[in-house]
């Protein structure tokens, strides 16, 4: 009878495991240590221009770096925007700025999340890139994103 009991596991064990790769232990834990080895966290800040009915208008709203420059301003002036969105990405580890801010900008755009409550990023709003060893900020401009320089403590807190 014992020869029956040691042939029938691994006749069980054939017919269910067309890849034997598969049946690692701990295959998943390598997977996500592998996957987390490839990739980094990256904060992610949005801040878009106030409007209020006491405010005067703003003559760079909604319009690229060129119009920002010509209303006076060499930076966005950081008080007169709010900061609506502050989250954690992931992101491939050689991944360049620019290409985590187009990937932004299109979640932001269409549809938005129920819980978010910003617009659409639009031009002259301003994105925050930060991680452990430093923050930059970027402005959008009529088509792309460009380095500005910004002073998010005198922003406008997020509104919870």
């Amino acid at each position: 009878g014992r020869g029956v009991v040691t042939h029938r596991p691994s006749a069980v064990l054939r017919s269910t495991s067309p890849s034997p790769r598969v049946l690692q232990p701990g295959g998943n834990a390598q997977l996500a240590e592998l996957l987390n080895a490839q990739r980094k966290q990256l904060g992610c800040r949005i801040y878009q221009l106030e409007f209020t009915d006491t405010e005067k208008t703003k003559p760079f709203a909604f319009s690229g770096i060129d119009a920002l420059h010509k209303a006076g301003f060499q930076q966005p002036p950081a008080s007169e925007y709010r900061l609506v969105r502050d989250e954690m990405l992931y992101c491939a580890k050689g991944e360049p700025d620019l290409a985590v801010l187009e990937r932004v900008f299109d979640h932001y755009n269409g549809k938005l999340p129920a819980d978010y409550p910003g617009r659409c990023i639009a031009p002259s709003d301003v994105l925050e890139l930060y991680d452990a060893e430093k923050r930059r900020y970027y402005y959008r401009d009529m088509k792309q994103f460009v380095p500005v320089a910004f002073s998010p403590l005198l922003a406008r807190p997020i509104q919870k």
